[in-house]
């Protein structure tokens, strides 16, 4: 009997430890997909607002035509690069238009972000450089931008136009709520 007992303690001392062994195992892993966002949200980011310039793999040219900006409020805009290095803002609003589209950027899991309306999955990385891979499989790397970060001043003013209208369309739109009410 007290050979019994002691059999038994053990089995249960036993599935207390494996208990614990996996309980700190998902601990952990928790704690490594957030340091893992926070990580790629630092590189993305700079810590305020970072440019990246594209490429596709087919891309042979040596000068860059698009960039991306990532800031850590959420926000991404997309960019046409003129032949003197200016970048131009496709402009965007922070609500999805007809297609979806926007200009904010956020998290879906460790490895894969929302851009504007599309799941990106991060393939790759390192301090200058990020392999994305859309849905339909299309692959492009970003790359890190060093100075100058030239913006055209003509399409910030036409992209915060955008942004003030957006306001007014969120503001107007409780006004009408409310003259709904009263009639």
């Amino acid at each position: 009997m007290e050979r019994q007992t002691i059999h038994y303690m053990n089995i249960k001392n036993l599935k207390a430890q494996q208990t614990k062994t996996v309980i700190l195992l998902l601990f952990f892993c928790l704690l490594s997909c957030n340091n893992k966002r926070k990580e790629i949200t630092k590189i993305l980011t700079n810590d305020s607002i970072q440019y990246w310039n594209i490429s596709e793999p087919d891309d042979k040219r040596p000068i860059y035509y698009n960039s991306y900006s990532f800031s850590k409020t959420g926000i991404h805009e997309r960019y046409n690069i003129d032949i003197n290095e200016v970048r131009n803002i496709i402009p965007r609003d922070t609500v999805p238009d007809k297609y979806g589209i926007y200009n904010k950027w956020s998290f879906i899991n460790d490895s894969t972000i929302n851009m504007g309306g599309f799941e990106i999955k991060i393939v790759n990385y390192s301090r200058d450089s990020i392999v994305l891979k859309g849905k339909n499989n299309s692959v492009f790397s970003l790359y890190r931008v060093i100075g100058p970060f030239r913006v055209s001043p003509k399409s910030i003013r036409k992209r915060d136009s955008l942004i003030t209208n957006a306001k007014e369309r969120e503001r107007d739109k409780g006004a009408f709520i409310v003259t709904d009410t009263i009639k």
